[in-house]
């Protein structure tokens, strides 16, 4: 179970609880989008949530853009990466990538995180 808050982007919004199974679709997939798009569940703020999925031995880089920041909170398995302070990752770890960062990773083990683009 991880509770996380994110401050939404408009005051006084009725408070929301959703909850449903999203099925992975391939090594990154929406949980919680802006718009709700695809089956994710929707927040009132610009930001998404993904669930990351690698099997032992498959790589992804993530990425943030030049006006976005990044988070990657690692739930199960263990990860190398290719950051120079952070070369290994294993559940419960997380890493903050700031605008225009990018984080090459590989999974030692299989791995399920969740990765965070934040405005």
């Amino acid at each position: 179970f991880l509770q996380v808050w994110i401050k939404p982007n408009q005051s006084g919004l009725e408070p929301g609880y959703e909850q449903h199974e999203i099925p992975q679709q391939g090594y990154l997939t929406d949980l919680v989008t802006p718009d709700g798009r695809g089956d994710s569940l929707k927040i009132h703020q610009d930001a998404v949530i993904q669930r990351l999925v690698l099997a032992a031995g498959e790589s992804a880089v993530l990425a943030s853009s030049d006006s976005r920041k990044g988070y990657l909170h690692l739930i199960a398995g263990e990860l190398n990466t290719d950051h120079q302070a952070i070369g290994h990752m294993q559940a419960g770890d997380a890493i903050g990538l700031e605008q225009g960062e990018s984080l090459g990773v590989t999974a030692s083990q299989p791995v399920e995180a969740l990765w965070f683009d934040l405005p």
